[in-house]
């Protein structure tokens, strides 16, 4: 049901090192990782990739339905995440998250070093940022990902905190938001080092897709294209 390659109990910490996570599924949450609440990870040459999180649907008592979401890594409300050249690629998600999917993500550590290309979802196909505060991204690649909305990136409900580093390029969404879809995201008065939006495709909003309230500061964006259906 969650975490089909690893999962992590609440209150636990794990270290990875030249690990590949790959063909794994989950009936609903993380197919290649899942972290629990609390969590401390630490990933050094590592690939998360071809895992896959799926829609199913239980029957017994009681009937429920997964939801899909984090082909890659579901990391809910953990305390740190730590990466040195880890590469999250070609995963699915039936839902949200088809690379990362990040759910109360308020930890000061850093969230960056990591390359999240070639995932699929229905929104945020590279990462699905959800109800988080204060957040810092560093030293992100996100590119040629897929999803009907938020190629690259789809941000939730959610506080950036500063950015360093963060390059969303080649996604493609063929609704909203084919390199960073908004919803409800505050990127106002944060520190900005690098920042770029560039060459991503969607029939609303090649480059910055917004759907719900948002303040937003520097950024560059360039060379993204509006389709238009045939």
């Amino acid at each position: 049901w969650y975490g089909g390659g690893i999962y992590f109990e609440e209150n636990t910490v794990g270290a990875i090192t030249s690990a590949d996570v790959i063909g794994n599924i989950a009936d609903s949450k993380g197919a290649g990782v899942y972290a629990d609440k609390k969590v401390e990870i630490f990933f050094r040459d590592s690939f998360v990739r071809d895992n896959d999180a799926k829609t199913t649907t239980l029957k017994g008592l009681f009937t429920v339905t997964g939801e899909g979401s984090a082909g890659g890594m579901f990391l809910d409300n953990v305390e740190k995440l730590v990466a040195t050249n880890l590469q999250v690629l070609n995963n699915k998600a039936e839902g949200n998250g088809g690379g990362v999917y990040l759910d109360n993500y308020v930890s000061s550590e850093t969230f960056g070093n990591i390359t999240i290309s070639g995932n699929t979802a229905m929104e945020g196909a590279g990462l699905y940022i959800d109800s988080s505060i204060g957040i810092n991204l560093r030293s992100l690649i996100i590119n040629k990902n897929t999803a009907k909305d938020g190629g690259g990136i789809a941000c939730s409900k959610t506080n950036v905190g500063s950015i360093d580093s963060l390059d969303i390029f080649e996604n493609h969404a063929s609704g909203n938001g084919g390199g960073l879809l908004i919803k409800q995201c505050d990127f106002d008065g944060i520190s900005v080092t690098k920042f770029t939006i560039h060459s991503n495709t969607a029939r609303n909003g090649g480059g910055v897709g917004v759907v719900s309230n948002m303040r937003l500061g520097l950024l560059q964006k360039k060379n993204n294209e509006r389709f238009s259906p045939s």
